[in-house]
C-alpha cells in the first residue's frame, strides 16, 4: 500500500509537471487499445471515424513495437511508442484520451481534458474488476470514477457493470458499442470481401474458434481441448461446403498451443482486430467471452465450449450468468458440441440470438462512433 501512494504521488507530479510545461494540445486526442498491444476496438472505430468526419484534428495512438512500422495502422495517424515516459507526456498533453482499458489512480487528469471510456467486454460473461474482486481498493484500485468523463455502453447488462464493477457515478452514453456498428450494419458494410482477401480464405465458410484468457495462461500457452478436426469435418458433412477455422488466442493469454498440420486451421491471434473477425465468420465458437455477446447481432450460429467451468469457475473467474439460462448454447464436451451441430438448425441459432439480445437489453444504434466523435469536436469547441 506505501509503495503504490508513493507511486501515485511520483506519477502524478510528473504528469503535473509535462502539463504545466508541455501545455495541451488543443488539437491531439490520444487513442489507447488494451495497453499498446494493438491497434483495435472500440478506439480504433472511433479514432477512424473521427478521420472521417474531422479530419484536422491529430490522432495519436500509443503503440508497441510490432505496431511502429506496420502497414494496418493508417498513415494519417501519429505512431507513440508505448514507454512509461511517452505515455505520461502524451497523457498529460492530449485534449481527449480514449481508452478500452482502465484507468489507473495513479494520473493526473487536467479540468482542460476530456477522458472516454469504452472497455472492450460490454456483455461479458466472467466477472471483472470490484464484481470479480471487492478487495481490489487494497490492491491496485483503479479510479475510472474520477477521471473517466464518459463510459460508452451498448446494452443494459453494460451500463449496470460499470455502475457497480468499476464503482463508476458518471456519464453514460448507452449508444451501441463503435466496434459493432460494422456489425449492425454488416449488410451495407463493403470491408467484408477485403478482410477475407488479406486472410487469404475466399470461397470458403468461416469457423472461427476464440477461447479467453486463463490466468495461468498469461505466462503458457493455452491448450486446445476442442477437437476442430472433427468439428470442421461435421460442418462439411452438414452443409455440404468447404470450411476453414480461424483460431485466435485472446490478447491476455500467451498464444494457443496449436497441434495440427490440416491446413483448414489458420491461426489469426496476430490479426490486430477482432472486430474484422466477426463480420466475416459464419460460425463462432467460445467459451467466456464477450465476443459472443457482440455477434448476436448478426443472428451467426454460436456455440459456448466449456468443458473446464468448474476448474474455470475456481481457477480462473467466476461468472455473472448461468449460460445455459441466458440463452446460450452450450456444450461441455467435444461429443456435445458435435451432436449440437448435427441436430441444431439456423433457426435454433437466430432464437438464441433474439433472447440473448432481450436478456442483455442491448442498444446498438449502429452509429455508435459518429456520436462519439461529434461529441468529442462538440466538447473541444466548448473547452
Amino acid at each position: 500500500m506505501i509503495i503504490n501512494k508513493i507511486k501515485k504521488i511520483i506519477y502524478r507530479t510528473l504528469m503535473f509537471i509535462l502539463n504545466k510545461v508541455y501545455r495541451i494540445d488543443e488539437n491531439k486526442i490520444l487513442f489507447l487499445s488494451f495497453g499498446g498491444k494493438q491497434y483495435s476496438d472500440n478506439p480504433r472505430a472511433i479514432s477512424e471515424k473521427l478521420h472521417q468526419l474531422y479530419p484536422n484534428y491529430k490522432i495519436v495512438w500509443l503503440l508497441n513495437d510490432k505496431y511502429m512500422n506496420n502497414n494496418f495502422v493508417p498513415n494519417y495517424i501519429i505512431k507513440v511508442k508505448m514507454k512509461w515516459f511517452n505515455m505520461m507526456k502524451e497523457l498529460a498533453t492530449c485534449k481527449v484520451f480514449v481508452t478500452n482499458i482502465n484507468v489507473y489512480s495513479n494520473f493526473f487528469k487536467s479540468k482542460e481534458q476530456l477522458y472516454i471510456g469504452t472497455w472492450h467486454g460490454d456483455r461479458a460473461i466472467k466477472k471483472i474488476l470490484y464484481d470479480a474482486n471487492p478487495n481490489k481498493d487494497k490492491i491496485n484500485p483503479i479510479s475510472d470514477n474520477k477521471l473517466i468523463d464518459i463510459y460508452i455502453a451498448g446494452s443494459d447488462f453494460g451500463e449496470n457493470l460499470y455502475r457497480r464493477a468499476f464503482k463508476y457515478n458518471g456519464e453514460i452514453l448507452k449508444i451501441g458499442c463503435p466496434r459493432n456498428d460494422k456489425l449492425v450494419n454488416y449488410e451495407k458494410n463493403t470491408e467484408a470481401n477485403n478482410i477475407i482477401s488479406k486472410l487469404g480464405i475466399e470461397n470458403k465458410m468461416i469457423l472461427l474458434y476464440a477461447p479467453t484468457f486463463r490466468d495461468k495462461d498469461r505466462i503458457n500457452k493455452q491448450s486446445i481441448e476442442l477437437n476442430l478436426i472433427q468439428v470442421l469435418d461435421e460442418l462439411e458433412k452438414k452443409y455440404q461446403k468447404s470450411w476453414v477455422c480461424l483460431l485466435r488466442s485472446h490478447v491476455g493469454s500467451n498464444g494457443l498451443n496449436i497441434d495440427t498440420k490440416d491446413n483448414r486451421i489458420i491461426d489469426v491471434s496476430e490479426y490486430p482486430d477482432m472486430a474484422d473477425l466477426l463480420l466475416v465468420v459464419d460460425f463462432l465458437i467460445t467459451d467466456y467471452s464477450s465476443s459472443g455477446g457482440d455477434l448476436i447481432l448478426r443472428d451467426k450460429p454460436i456455440i459456448l465450449f466449456q468443458p473446464d467451468k468448474e476448474d474455470y469457475i475456481s481457477n480462473s473467474r467466476k461468472l455473472y450468468i448461468d449460460c445455459k439460462e441466458t440463452g446460450y448454447i452450450v456444450a461441455e464436451s467435444n461429443e456435445e458440441i458435435i451432436n449440437i451441430i448435427k441436430d441444431y438448425n439456423y433457426d435454433d441459432y437466430i432464437e438464441s440470438c433474439k433472447k440473448l439480445r432481450k436478456f442483455y437489453g442491448v442498444h446498438e444504434t449502429g452509429n455508435s462512433s459518429e456520436i462519439v466523435c461529434n461529441k468529442i469536436n462538440e466538447w473541444i469547441k466548448n473547452n
